[in-house]
Parts: C-alpha cells; sequence; structure tokens
C-alpha cells in the first residue's frame, strides 16, 4: 500500500480496512487519525496528511501483515469475551478454547461519535457488549458467553434502581446466556498481545486512614490514557496532595506496585522517560513530610482502594455522599497543567484590607485610609484567608478577579448550572458564601459574555430590518443529558415563594456545590466533621418547623399572586347550553395569518369541568376531544 495523498485515497483506505475489521483488533481506534484527516477536510477544504496519520499508516501495514486465523466456534461451548475500551472508540475479540487454548473467533470494533464519547466508563462497556451482541447475535443465541473483566458490569445491571439507557440495555442483554467472570490466566499468543494493548479502566482510589481508624475515602478517574503503573503512580501523588493538604505531617504509604515502592526505595532504575518524571515529583513530595515511608503490600490488603478506583468507573449517581470523586484532566508529570495549578492572583481589592489588619498599614491617599479604616471591622482573618461578616449569615470568604472568574463560569455554566439572568447569580453566589465589592456589576458582565446565553437569547419583538426568515433552533438539544445538571441546579437554587432552597427542606442543610470545593468557602475550609455531624441531626430533628414555615410562606406568596391576577379579572361564566368562539391561534381550525381569524366557531357547551374548562360539541352534535380552557373561549351571540 502506498500513503494516500487525496482525500478519495483516505476514502478507499478506510473502505478497504472496514473488510478486515473481523480480523482486526482495536481497527476503529486504529483508524481515528484517517477518520480525523477527512474530518479536517470537510471543515478546511484542505486535504493535509498528518504525522499521526502516517504512524497510524505504518502501524496498519504491518499489522496487515500479520493478521490472525479465527476460529470457528463448535456448536454449544462456551465463548469467551474480552472488551477493551478508550476515549473515542472500543474493540472487542471474541475467543473460543481449543486444547486449553484460547484462540479468536472475531474481532469487533467501533468509533464513538456525538454524545456516546461522553459516557461514562462503565457505559462504554456496557454499550460495548450490547452492540456486540446485536452484531453478533447468532453467536450469543447459539452459545453460552463468558464476559471476562475487572468492571463491576454484572453489579451495576442487577441493580434495581438503575435507569434511563443502562436499564434498556440491562433488559436488551437479560435474553442471552451471559456470565460476568474476572480475568483469568491469559492463554494464547493472540489474545495476550490484544490485551497488552488495552486498558480497561483509567481509574484509581485513595484510602487515607489516621490512628484513630478514622477513614477518608476518595475515587479518581483519569482522563487520559495510562499503564498500569503510571495509574499507581497518579493514586500515590493524588494521596500525597491530599495528605499535605490537611497538613497531616507524618505519612506511611502502602503501594500494591512492587516497581513503584522498589524505583522510591532505589532498588529499581527507572529507565522509561515517564516513569522518570513520576518518581521526580513523588520525591519532591514526600520532602514535604517530616516522616515518610512507603512500602509493598499484596493485593489482598489493598482491597478498599481497589474497590474504589472500580466504583469511579460508575456514573456519579452511584456514588454515596462520603465518597469524593475527582477526574484529572491529564497526568501529573504534565508541565502545562503544573504551571497552570501555581497562578498566583496579582495585588487586588483585598490586599489594602489585609495590610491593615496584619500590620496596620494604611494607603498614603487620606480617602483611600478613611475608607479601609471604616470598613475594615466588618472583616476577619481565618488560616491566612479574609473572610468578610455576614449581616444574616455565615461568615463570607472574599475572593480575587481570577476565583471570580472561576466561581461565576461555574454557577453559570457548571454541573449546577441554570444560565439564569444575573441577579439570581449574583443571589446564589452570595447565598453560598463569597463576596467582592463589585459582585453585580462583575456577575453581569460576565453573564452578559456567555455564548449560550447570546445564542438562545428571546427575539426583539420590534423589527429592526426587513424581515429575514430564521429557523431557530431549539435551545437544548441535548436536553435529556442537560436533565441532571438542571434539576440540580433547580435543587439547589434559593426559592423567593418558600424562602428555602429545596435541597435544604429535604436534608435539613445546604448542599456543598463543586464551586466550593473549587474554591474553598469558610464552611468547608473550617470543617469539623464530628461537630457538622451534630449539627447535621440537630437541623434533621428541626426540618419539621423549616418545611412548615416554607409552607406558610408558599401560601402567602400565592395568596398575593391570587390577589394580584384577580384585579385584572375579567370573569367569563357560561352554562350549559351556551354558544361560545375558540381562539383560533390555539385550535388552528381556520386558516391563519394577517388576514384569518381570530375566532372560529361556533360550539356548543355540553359539560362544565371544577377546574374552569368546557366540554364543547361542534353544530353536528359532536364532541371535541378536549377541554378547553375559559381564557380561550369567547362568548357567541346567535
Amino acid at each position: 500500500m502506498t500513503v494516500p495523498k487525496t482525500v478519495k485515497e483516505v476514502q478507499s483506505l478506510t473502505g478497504k480496512l472496514a473488510a478486515f475489521t473481523r480480523f482486526l483488533s482495536k481497527a476503529a481506534e486504529r483508524q481515528l487519525p484517517f477518520f480525523k484527516t477527512l474530518k479536517d477536510y470537510l471543515k478546511q477544504k484542505s486535504f493535509l496528511w498528518t504525522s499521526e496519520a502516517e504512524t497510524a499508516f505504518q502501524e496498519m501495514k504491518k499489522l496487515l501483515k500479520t493478521l490472525p486465523k479465527l476460529t470457528a466456534p463448535i456448536k454449544g461451548k462456551t465463548l469467551y469475551l474480552y472488551i477493551s475500551v478508550a476515549n473515542e472508540a472500543f474493540g472487542l475479540v471474541l475467543i473460543a478454547e481449543r486444547d486449553k487454548i484460547q484462540k479468536p473467533v472475531y474481532f469487533v470494533s467501533k468509533a464513538l461519535a456525538g454524545s456516546e464519547v461522553n459516557y461514562a466508563p462503565i457505559e462504554k462497556f456496557v454499550y460495548a457488549l450490547i452492540l456486540t451482541s446485536r452484531r453478533l447475535r447468532m453467536y450469543f443465541q447459539g452459545h453460552p458467553v463468558h464476559v471476562l473483566t475487572n468492571m463491576p458490569i454484572k453489579q451495576v445491571l442487577t441493580k434495581p434502581e438503575i435507569y434511563g439507557r443502562l436499564a434498556l440495555w440491562a433488559v436488551e442483554l437479560g435474553a442471552y446466556e451471559i456470565s460476568y467472570l474476572p480475568r483469568n490466566t491469559i492463554k494464547g499468543q493472540v489474545l495476550a498481545d490484544y490485551l497488552a494493548e488495552t486498558s480497561e479502566g483509567a481509574c484509581g482510589g485513595v484510602v487515607l486512614a489516621s490512628p484513630s481508624s478514622e477513614e477518608h475515602t476518595y475515587a479518581l478517574r483519569f482522563n487520559f490514557e495510562v499503564t498500569n503503573n503510571e495509574a499507581e503512580y497518579e493514586a500515590l501523588l493524588a494521596g500525597l496532595n491530599i495528605a499535605h493538604t490537611m497538613n497531616v505531617i507524618k505519612l506511611h504509604a502502602f503501594t500494591y506496585s512492587q516497581i513503584v515502592e522498589n524505583q522510591f526505595s532505589g532498588c529499581f532504575d527507572a529507565h522509561d522517560p515517564s516513569m522518570q518524571k513520576y518518581l521526580k515529583l513523588l520525591q519532591e513530595l514526600a520532602v514535604r513530610f517530616e516522616h515518610f515511608e512507603l512500602a509493598q503490600v499484596p493485593r489482598s490488603q489493598n482491597k478498599k482502594a481497589d474497590a474504589l478506583s472500580k466504583l469511579a468507573a460508575l456514573t456519579f449517581s452511584h456514588f454515596q455522599k462520603q465518597v469524593w470523586v475527582e477526574e484529572l484532566p491529564s497526568k501529573s508529570i504534565d508541565n502545562d497543567l503544573m504551571v497552570a495549578s501555581v497562578e498566583k492572583e496579582q495585588p487586588n481589592w483585598m490586599e489594602p484590607i489585609l495590610q491593615y489588619i496584619r500590620n496596620n498599614i494604611l494607603p498614603n491617599d487620606k480617602r483611600e485610609a478613611h475608607l479601609v479604616r471604616e470598613r475594615a471591622p466588618m472583616y476577619i482573618i481565618q488560616n491566612d484567608i479574609l473572610y468578610r461578616k455576614s449581616y444574616c449569615g455565615p461568615m463570607m470568604r472574599c475572593v480575587g478577579p481570577i476565583e471570580v472568574e472561576m466561581i461565576v463560569d461555574e454557577v453559570h455554566n457548571g454541573s449546577c448550572a441554570l444560565h439564569s439572568g444575573y441577579k439570581t447569580i449574583a443571589a446564589k453566589i452570595m447565598l453560598m458564601g463569597y463576596f467582592w465589592p463589585s459582585l453585580y456589576r462583575d456577575v453581569a458582565k460576565i453573564v452578559k459574555r456567555c455564548k449560550s446565553c447570546q445564542r438562545h437569547a428571546l427575539q426583539n419583538r420590534l423589527p429592526r430590518h426587513n424581515m429575514i426568515p430564521v429557523n431557530s433552533p431549539w435551545p437544548f438539544h441535548n436536553w435529556v443529558d442537560e436533565l441532571p445538571n438542571v434539576l440540580w441546579a433547580h435543587r439547589t437554587t434559593f426559592k423567593k415563594s418558600i424562602g428555602e432552597t429545596p435541597f435544604s427542606l429535604v436534608y435539613g442543610s445546604e448542599a456543598v456545590i463543586p464551586a466550593e470545593i473549587l474554591v474553598p468557602t469558610h464552611r468547608v475550609a473550617n470543617l469539623d466533621e464530628e461537630a457538622n455531624g451534630e449539627t447535621l441531626c440537630e437541623n434533621l430533628n428541626l426540618i419539621e418547623e423549616r418545611r412548615l414555615m416554607a409552607a406558610i410562606r408558599e401560601a402567602n406568596n400565592k395568596q398575593q399572586i391570587t390577589k394580584y391576577y384577580n384585579k385584572r379579572l375579567r370573569a367569563l361564566s357560561l352554562d350549559v347550553g351556551e354558544w361560545v368562539l375558540r381562539n383560533n391561534d390555539a385550535s388552528r381550525a381556520e386558516k391563519l395569518g394577517k388576514l384569518g381569524l381570530n375566532w372560529e366557531g361556533p360550539y356548543q357547551v355540553v359539560a362544565i369541568n371544577a377546574a374552569g374548562s368546557y366540554k364543547l360539541a361542534d353544530i353536528e352534535g359532536r364532541n371535541l376531544p378536549n377541554a378547553w380552557l375559559a381564557a380561550l373561549l369567547k362568548q357567541y351571540y346567535a
């Protein structure tokens, strides 16, 4: 094969490779550079053969020279299925056993597209299995299939509380004789080569235990490809960073990776460049502690961290409240990430107040010095963080320009976002416990820049130029994926009608949303777990009173709205037998338009419902299928 020089040659190449997918492991993932080349051509209208595509092409040529021999399964015999999932593709190999040696029967692969790329790892595994069962239906119907994986697929599919696509997939897979087993000894060189290229999950777990047996659990999800040793280093580095943040002085760490432990102790040399970087970073973090030890333990003694690494592959809704989940966007040895993490705030509005409280130093300008002296009593410093005293709530953390951008973006456009107006966003930020002097002005400026809000804003009813017909897109076309975020935004937003957030009326306390973890507020930074547990219990004991007060406020709010509405009311009272007209904009029974009818009919009232609606019949006595509100009717005078 020669290197493609045109788009048609790339299309021809992908078409030819499609015929070999049965014989190729991870065929879709290997062809991703070719697909990317075609997509770039559609966008830029110019052909560019990248170095990544060239590397993939040369690897594909080598692979085609050594295609494996496939085996036909024996009727009724058990087949084995191995699954490999990457960020943008997945691959599977169906195995039959011959003389205690596993040989390939069929390779399946597919490139993920659209929302499929955003599936959780466990969902990608089940999705790969469901597509394979549809494609190889004859094998699944005629043979027992053992899915060999270390992912908790069986535990997820058998949970009674699963919903959505996982529930549908569980029903579909239930039609086949499928069992889920852990991976055992690899039998066969083809299978060994296949598994050497795959990784079952980019996840990890950390357990921090104090001498008093107090435990903190963390589940890690890696949004990048890692080897097993790199995953061990990432989990260990995350544990050291968490321990240092908790002001731990002496730390004894355990890992079941013999390579990591021996490289740190100096028994093994780190030859791989990435291992050298990880080792150097580990040594730098270790010196932060007065005493640090690293020991290797068997996997059987490290079950808790191993279980957490498997939990991290689930969707976040499966976690209990005490498990903290962190997504790592890139490797710890990535220089760009480390540079971004040490970015510091420039001198801002907090600097004069900090200088005055700490050192009794005032600005040279008399007017500014007077303002600082006047405002200083409202502020306090705790753990080198400036807080402002609140008139009707806990102390609010003071933040600078960089943190302001992060907080507003998270509240307006994050996982608990509702894309509300700037006043609602500002009120929510203050309720969370943040403060800066120009809060309303800055929030309005940042919200005004939101691309999504600008694209889906309401149109101005007053024409400014000649009419140009435009089809406005539905703003929430991916509403199923956005629904959990919208629900969380609704639950954590302050409701004026009840004076509370819906979350607090259920659990007695306000929720800790992601922005408070990103930039810790006063209640997060100064959390006393023992006292917090007692306070939560007290709040639960008093929750009935809060619910009663919320119900009273809601009833009062409804009464005020009803009173305002009734002032403008023009009552329409109809009796059975009277004739009415319907609003043509609602019924669309007649042709619409500038010269069209506003009302159509007449119709006769045949029944009156309690909710202020009426059942109607046409002139010929045929009942209309639905009831109609009085607001859409007009009395007809014959």
